[in-house]
């Protein structure tokens, strides 16, 4: 099944994603069966992401201020574009564009010239999982969905930073111990977190959970058990579908499961 029909998206959407293990993959994939349906799309990001290296995708370096002043810039259907106010040069890292501003994003959703607006709304090191800092993440007011992603290959590592991104933040206001083993309980404490995986996501927008890296029978069987502890919840953050997907084959395997 293919990813947009998973998600239902609308006639237009701007879609955030945040978390870890997987986002750019996710966003990558949906990117491209969009342009396949013939549709407008721009990828982007309000924090930072590595340069693709697809012959695919177009990638456009621009100030914020020329796509304000020329917006039709970033119309047409033929590939997937990829758009950055620069580029950041680290030493012994590959090169990453630099993120939008959040108002800016919401003026070019307004001008209704782009259907589909995806964008990386913060970082995770690479890691399957994290927890958000006071300042993450950076999500336009006028996103309509938002992804939240989990790699399930942080089932089963210890909790701490190798694994868990920005793990302090997460063990000061839950109960759980540091190095102790990263289970369903700790995922899912995360999820319903009022400030965990779906935090600043505006009042409007769809919250939908995609556990990614589902690639054996052991993690479909954590994912289940972790959907249904976040499901059950009565207090907390509960998103409003959950999605499994794995892309270790070729053709990559996702479904609706909730």
């Amino acid at each position: 099944m293919r990813l947009l029909e998973c998600l239902n998206l609308r006639k237009r959407e701007m879609i955030c994603a945040v978390g870890g293990g997987g986002k750019t993959t996710i966003l990558f994939k949906l990117g491209k069966e969009l342009i396949d349906s013939q549709k407008k799309v721009l990828l982007t990001t309000t924090t930072k992401i590595y340069i693709p290296d697809q012959q695919d995708v177009f990638v456009l370096i621009k100030r914020e201020g020329d796509i304000v002043n020329n917006p039709e810039i970033l119309t047409g259907r033929e590939k997937l574009k990829i758009w950055g106010r620069g580029i950041f040069k680290q030493a012994g890292d590959k090169d990453k564009l630099l993120g939008v501003e959040c108002n800016v994003l919401d003026f070019l959703f307004q001008k209704d010239i782009i259907d589909y607006i995806l964008i990386e709304a913060d970082g995770a090191r690479q890691k399957p999982i994290k927890a958000p800092a006071e300042f993450e993440p950076c999500i336009p007011e006028k996103t309509t969905t938002v992804l939240g992603v989990i790699g399930m290959d942080a089932i089963g590592n210890l909790l701490n930073e190798k694994t868990f991104h920005r793990v302090n933040i997460f063990l000061k206001y839950n109960d759980f111990p540091p190095n102790s083993t990263i289970d369903t309980d700790v995922v899912a404490a995360l999820i319903n977190w009022e400030r965990g995986l779906f935090k600043n996501v505006p009042p409007d927008a769809r919250k939908l959970l995609i556990f990614n890296k589902v690639d054996n029978p052991k993690r479909r069987s954590a994912a289940e058990e972790i959907a249904y502890k976040v499901s059950m919840n009565k207090t907390g953050v509960v998103p409003d579908k959950i999605l499994f997907s794995s892309f270790l084959e070729i053709e990559p395997v996702i479904e609706v499961f909730l």
